[in-house]
């Protein structure tokens, strides 16, 4: 069976996926600081937390499957987890919005949670992507 890393290496469109990737995370950026977030999962008792911890995961995952080596996966963990406790603390300070730590939580477990995903067999997804389409043998 072939390792994650020799599936990656192997991307056709790395480009596309990393321009992808960083789309996903200005949409976080910009759903953290705007004023009024649209509230698709308010209904959901901790629908903003899960909202939250949904956005990390599929962050970090996707950019697992983009950075091979160890190193840069704990690198864009813990940058990413400096990006979701930065952009708590600026929604406090903009004045509009609250921070709140269980929203820090939630960004960290995701990070977590995506980085263990990329190693229990969700760190291929955009190779057999690329395979499907005939781009990648």
């Amino acid at each position: 069976m072939m390792s994650i890393d020799r599936f990656t290496k192997r991307l056709q469109y790395r480009k596309v996926w990393l321009s992808i990737g960083w789309m996903l995370i200005f949409i976080i950026i910009y759903l953290t600081l705007m004023p009024s977030p649209p509230e698709l999962m308010d209904s959901i008792s901790y629908g903003d937390k899960i909202g939250h911890f949904v956005s990390y995961t599929i962050l970090m995952l996707w950019f697992c499957q983009l950075y091979l080596e160890i190193r840069h996966r704990l690198l864009l963990s813990l940058a990413f987890i400096l990006m979701g406790v930065t952009l708590e603390f600026l929604q406090g300070l903009a004045g509009v919005r609250m921070y709140e730590i269980a929203d820090m939580i939630a960004n960290s477990t995701g990070v977590i949670i995506g980085a263990i995903l990329t190693y229990a067999g969700l760190g291929n997804v955009l190779y057999n992507i690329e395979k499907k389409m005939g781009v990648t043998k």
